[in-house]
């Protein structure tokens, strides 16, 4: 019985903090997200990908013929 009395006084504390809080999205927030994204750069290598190279499917397929 205790338990289940605590779990649902932790409920009922937890739905009043959650209703306390008020989450409103402005112009201003989602205008700094905009030039925020302007201000990142790209990335389109990692560090190990120079030395990836594009396999070839007709090479790797010639190469199994052979074996």
């Amino acid at each position: 019985m205790e338990a289940k009395e605590k779990k649902n006084k932790k409920r009922k504390h937890e739905e009043a903090i959650r209703a306390e809080v008020n989450i409103n999205k402005n112009s201003n927030v989602e205008e700094l997200e905009k030039e925020l994204e302007t201000l990142k750069a790209p990335h389109f290598q990692g560090p190990l990908d120079q030395f990836a190279t594009v396999i070839n499917p007709e090479a790797s397929l010639a190469s199994q013929t052979r074996q």
